[in-house]
């Protein structure tokens, strides 16, 4: 009779966890069974912001001075908390019809609060399914993925015969094992099937099925990426016109129309997947980006955009466009039967070993080859960044140039032409030579001979290239800059006895390029004399 009496008494009260926070933040059930209070989180979904909280009615504020959303959310909230009252007293029943089972109490009512879950007797794997059903604010394609990282996970524990019947033996030593079986993917592979499990873990601590500090769960680290996007690259102009002029049907047809749209548009795939909400006007479409939210206003610089999105009725199909399977495999096919068939070295991580690999261009193109292909092409155009980044949306210089694959010898390309065109006359003139510079004639010898065709090309080359990046202009006053880049070409026309084919020639020049750019970028702001002598004295 003492038990029921006991039992029946216990009262509980909705606390928030960080009541101070300016973040949402947990609600806890809070009760004493025993002398001992207990916090029961009563759902990662139904998280409030302290400030919608009524702590004197324990109730989430729902008036008309919310916002919509807010009256939406809150309002599910507190239908929340009458359901935890109600499960709450069924669990005071039935404690009280069941004395055998108040050793037991704690236990159970975590089980009533929590849909008949707890950490003595749940598989975690189980439990990661369940709760990816209900997580309310992911959307379905990430649930879907959810569940692939899971189910690879889940393979790793039975190929290894790893024993994970309880959450008390989800350790950090089985993540780093698990790492080791993934030491085939890619380093972005691995980290975000780990990243999967880590937010699954964060949501059973957040229901108390696990200590991730006492389980060490929190020293794991994410594998670092040494050679980040090494393996992006971007098609040209040409190599554009070649997929857009091949004759194409059914789905592959649609993977290439979606893909020049993304070329033209330089916008991610998830958002020409939502061009339905875009404004589409005569000249230009503006859309908020789907990943940032980022408004953007970009211009239709060709025909061809306003062509394909009129046969789509501007949406094109969802089973294709969101299917990144479908349109990856089919842009590489559609690339091959462009005949984009360079062969391109690029560097490959996978876990913690890199390795240099050679492959033909098509079987690197992927969806986002669009958008890297869009800011190299407009960059090569002479376009400034600024003016680029507005229409792409990136933020930062940094986010910015993981989008810029040109190479130093496409920069020296391009830059030489543009130099030929517009300033053939002036590198010859006589102003130049005023500048007392001496020029050197091409040595006779075998490395040499071996270059005749790239000589002159290679010194204008450089001298183009290294004005370029010196920010030299047409002013009177830098003409000086304009004799030091002039020297500095010069002193590498020297060293052409120290190469001995071509190849080495052009890494020795690429690395040069990349270093002026590291001097010019540098913080400390080196003088055009300095940087010049830091490249003689380093190469």
């Amino acid at each position: 009779m003492q038990a029921i009496i006991y039992f029946m008494e216990i009262k509980a009260t909705f606390n928030l966890r960080q009541p101070k926070s300016e973040k949402p933040t947990n609600i806890n059930l809070i009760c004493r069974i025993n002398g001992k209070q207990s916090k029961i989180n009563i759902g990662t979904q139904f998280n409030i912001y302290p400030k919608h909280w009524d702590k004197k009615t324990q109730t989430a504020i729902v008036n008309n001075t919310l916002a919509e959303i807010f009256v939406e959310e809150n309002t599910k909230i507190n239908n929340r908390i009458k359901e935890c009252k109600k499960l709450f007293d069924k669990w005071k029943e039935d404690i009280a019809d069941n004395t055998n089972q108040i050793h037991n109490s704690e236990t159970l009512l975590r089980k009533y609060i929590n849909g008949e879950i707890n950490s003595l007797e749940t598989n975690p794997i189980e439990w990661f399914y369940h709760c990816i059903e209900t997580i309310s604010n992911a959307k379905e394609s990430s649930k879907a993925q959810y569940k692939r990282d899971v189910k690879v996970f889940e393979t790793f524990i039975k190929e290894k015969k790893i024993p994970l019947n309880s959450f008390s033996q989800f350790t950090y030593e089985i993540l780093m094992q698990y790492q080791k079986y993934l030491s085939n993917e890619s380093v972005a592979t691995i980290n975000n099937k780990i990243n999967t499990l880590k937010v699954l873990l964060n949501h059973a601590d957040n229901y108390s099925l696990i200590d991730l500090r006492k389980n060490r769960i929190t020293n794991y680290k994410n594998l670092s990426n040494k050679i980040k996007d090494d393996n992006s690259i971007y098609l040209t102009e040409e190599e554009i016109n070649k997929i857009c002029n091949l004759k194409l049907t059914d789905d592959k047809k649609i993977v290439r129309d979606i893909f020049i749209v993304q070329y033209y548009l330089g916008q991610r795939i998830s958002d020409i997947a939502n061009l339905k909400d875009a404004t589409i006007k005569e000249n230009e479409i503006e859309l908020y980006q789907k990943k940032t939210g980022t408004h953007v206003t970009i211009p239709l610089i060709s025909p061809i955009v306003k062509d394909i999105l009129i046969q789509y009725n501007y949406v094109f199909p969802a089973n294709i466009v969101n299917n990144s399977t479908i349109m990856n495999r089919l842009i590489k096919e559609i690339a091959k039967e462009a005949g984009i068939n360079e062969e391109v070295t690029y560097r490959e991580q996978r876990g913690t070993t890199t390795e240099t690999k050679k492959a033909e261009k098509w079987k690197l193109v992927t969806t986002h080859t669009a958008r890297h292909s869009f800011v190299s092409n407009m960059l090569l155009k002479g376009y400034q960044r600024e003016m680029i980044k507005r229409i792409t949306g990136h933020k930062t210089d940094f986010a910015f140039q993981t989008y810029n694959d040109i190479t130093s010898k496409d920069a020296a390309k391009f830059i030489l032409e543009k130099e030929n065109q517009r300033t053939h006359n002036e590198i010859k003139s006589p102003t130049i030579k005023k500048a007392n510079v001496k020029v050197y004639e091409r040595p006779e010898s075998e490395a040499w001979n071996s270059l005749k065709s790239i000589d002159d090309y290679i010194f204008h080359n450089l001298y183009n290239l290294i004005i370029q990046n010196l920010g030299v202009g047409k002013t009177q006053t830098q003409y000086a800059e304009r004799k030091r880049s002039f020297e500095l070409a010069s002193y590498f026309l020297q060293k052409i006895n120290e190469f001995n084919n071509e190849n080495e020639l052009n890494d020795v020049l690429d690395k040069v390029f990349k270093r002026i750019l590291e001097l010019l970028y540098n913080p400390e702001r080196i003088s055009n004399d300095e940087i010049v002598t830091i490249i003689k004295s380093e190469f």
